[in-house]
């Protein structure tokens, strides 16, 4: 259950209603984050409207999107957008060998631009102090400068999706995981991540 209560329309501020109803539409399928979210809706307007950015401007092509958000989500242990990032590359053809092999040395079913990608965004969430000049010299052959500033920022707006999700206990919507499990993807794809025995 979610560390907060959930939401309704007449619950939101007025001023911030129109905004709350846009992404309810636009996120419609992770619609437990919205009613979530908007507890604090000055924030919560700038990080769905970030989403809705990269989506409505084609910045960075979709299936790129989803090899960094579901390499983000694994590194994170994000187990809500592990199982909807899934979902959305399955649907834009992704192969099931891929996804659940997304953290390996050469997943197969990645081209060499999309492995490098993999390679920078893991970098840039497990250590962006440390990356080294050949690999932002391999990625200038590939990408411009646009091009690696999106690919940056998409990948820590995943990752805070993952920490706000995971933070205050989000619930997956129904039959998300079902329907990732319907496509050919082991229930072992999700990530587990350990909590303190203690509690």
């Amino acid at each position: 259950m979610a560390r907060v209560p959930r939401l309704s329309e007449q619950d939101i501020p007025d001023s911030f209603r129109a905004s709350f109803k846009e992404f309810e539409t636009a996120f419609a399928r992770n619609g437990n984050l919205p009613p979530h979210y908007y507890h604090c809706p000055e924030m919560a307007e700038y990080i769905f409207g970030m989403g809705a950015a990269f989506r409505a401007n084609d910045i960075l092509p979709p299936r790129l999107v989803e090899v960094i958000v579901i390499t983000v989500s694994k590194l994170n242990e994000c187990p809500y957008c592990t199982v909807h990032h899934s979902n959305r590359a399955v649907e834009l053809g992704m192969a099931v060998d891929t996804l659940e092999n997304i953290l390996e040395p050469n997943p197969p079913g990645l081209d060499e631009k999309e492995t490098l990608v993999r390679n920078y965004v893991r970098l840039a969430i497990e250590m962006p102090w440390g990356i080294r000049d050949n690999i932002y010299d391999a990625m200038a052959q590939h990408f411009s400068h646009r091009e690696l500033v999106a690919i940056t920022m998409r990948a820590n707006l995943a990752s805070m999706f993952n920490k706000i999700n995971m933070a205050l206990q989000i619930e997956m919507e129904e039959g998300a995981l079902e329907g990732m499990i319907e496509s050919g993807i082991g229930a072992n794809h999700v990530p587990a991540p350990e909590t303190d025995a203690a509690d």
